[in-house]
């Protein structure tokens, strides 16, 4: 599916015809907004005709490896970015990726899903349509700081998660949370995986002279840098504390080992004697004083009470009970 949305006569238009949205891209007066989701292979060479795009970016486009990128062609800049989005009644995050494709007079947005993040671009813009059409740098700020925003939800999301997952730690000693760790450490390094490269991408757009982005509008993608930048720091953050949270876990884990350990260890202590008491005297030999004697059984009994509360005694004594 293809909209294109410009901005003429103080209001907002919509093409959905490629022969129309064509003669718009021509017109150098004004600047266009297409949104492309789940394209055709038709579509996309459509695309590749109309906004004369080079092989590689069609071939990045099809990949299913997704890399955040920035690549400089002579007629555009093509960004490579993803959207993270909380699956439904699930903790689990999953990864959308999109290219933005843009000169100085069109913004080419493609995802092979149609994303409910190009929604929420489209809202901002009609919003302020007369701010926006001025520059595509601008319609390129308010799509990487929506991008940005929509990441503080699920960081709120992960700080529940690892507060919730400590508050289980101190209050139960039975507490299992080895699946939770691990899924949350691995959703942080995912995220943060993700935007490393996001980040290196918009310090390069900001510290670049690069085509097609206006220098005097560098101010706004400055300010989406340093929350990217702000969003890495708090998920390096999680991830220590994440990382201490498992540590504290499994020093908790060998603890409570150790003592059962102990407790049979000592059990296996006091009921030695007994067990070679038991052997010694099963052997049934006629030959034994202790065999004729009256109250031979009754000695035994308490003889064995004697050295089991002995051991007791003595290793209660030491503190290894």
């Amino acid at each position: 599916m293809i909209n294109c949305y410009y901005y003429d006569e103080n209001k907002i238009k919509e093409l959905k015809n490629l022969n129309d949205i064509e003669n718009v891209i021509n017109n150098n007066a004004l600047i266009s907004y297409i949104k492309v989701s789940d394209p055709s292979e038709q579509e996309l060479q459509d695309l590749s005709s109309i906004f004369n795009l080079h092989t590689i970016s069609i071939e990045n486009i099809n990949s299913t490896k997704h890399l955040t990128k920035i690549e400089e062609y002579d007629n555009y800049i093509s960004t490579m970015m993803y959207q993270v989005i909380n699956l439904s009644n699930s903790d689990e995050i999953e990864m959308l990726p999109f290219t933005i494709i843009m000169n100085s007079n069109f913004m080419l947005i493609i995802s092979k899903e149609n994303q409910p993040f190009f929604d929420e671009i489209l809202s901002k813009i009609t919003s302020n349509a007369k701010n926006l059409f001025i520059s595509t740098t601008k319609l390129y700020y308010i799509i990487l700081d929506l991008l940005v925003d929509n990441i503080f939800p699920i960081l709120s999301t992960f700080e529940d998660r690892l507060d919730n997952l400590e508050e289980g730690l101190l209050n139960s000693v039975d507490y299992d949370a080895t699946k939770e760790i691990l899924a949350l450490r691995q959703g942080i390094l995912k995220l943060k995986r993700v935007f490393t490269w996001e980040q290196e991408a918009l310090y390069r757009l900001t510290h670049e002279e690069i085509k097609f982005i206006r220098t005097d509008q560098l101010i706004y993608l400055k300010d989406v840098f340093h929350h990217i930048e702000k969003l890495n720091l708090t998920l390096e953050d999680y991830n220590n504390w994440a990382s201490n949270l498992s540590d504290a876990y499994s020093s908790n884990s060998s603890s409570k080992l150790n003592d059962r350990m102990n407790s049979l260890t000592m059990v296996q202590y006091v009921f030695m004697p007994l067990t070679f008491l038991c052997g010694w005297y099963g052997m049934s030999f006629n030959t034994m004083p202790e065999y004729n004697l009256k109250y031979g059984y009754i000695y035994f009994i308490l003889f064995t009470i004697t050295v089991t509360t002995g051991m007791f005694m003595y290793f209660k004594k030491k503190k290894m009970l």
